[in-house]
């Protein structure tokens, strides 16, 4: 068994990038410490996860939760309710069968 619960994907690659995804990474990081859970996740930089109009994007395992869209602002809540309390953020999550329609 892993020491952490959550291994979280951000998409790094230049669609994302220029969307902030630099910030909403080191957001990600800075939020995990404030709120004292950074033992608890395993957080990993990735190059695309293949949703590029989409962007950023980040993937909470082992839930397989797609977060799309992402901004800093969204962060606080993302850490609060999914790796906190365990109930992802339905607002930002990505609707797999809408967008195969």
């Amino acid at each position: 068994m892993p020491p952490f619960k959550y291994h979280v994907l951000i998409c790094a690659g230049p669609s994302c990038s220029e969307r902030d995804a630099n910030n909403v990474r080191n957001t990600f990081r800075k939020e995990l410490e404030r709120q004292g859970l950074t033992g608890t996740v395993k957080e990993s930089k990735v190059v695309c996860l293949d949703l590029c109009s989409w962007g950023p994007t980040m993937v909470v395992y082992p839930d397989g939760v797609w977060y799309t869209k992402i901004r800093p602002r969204d962060v606080e809540e993302i850490v609060r309710s999914h790796i906190g309390n365990g109930q992802p953020v339905n607002r930002l999550i990505y609707d797999w069968e809408k967008s195969a329609t």
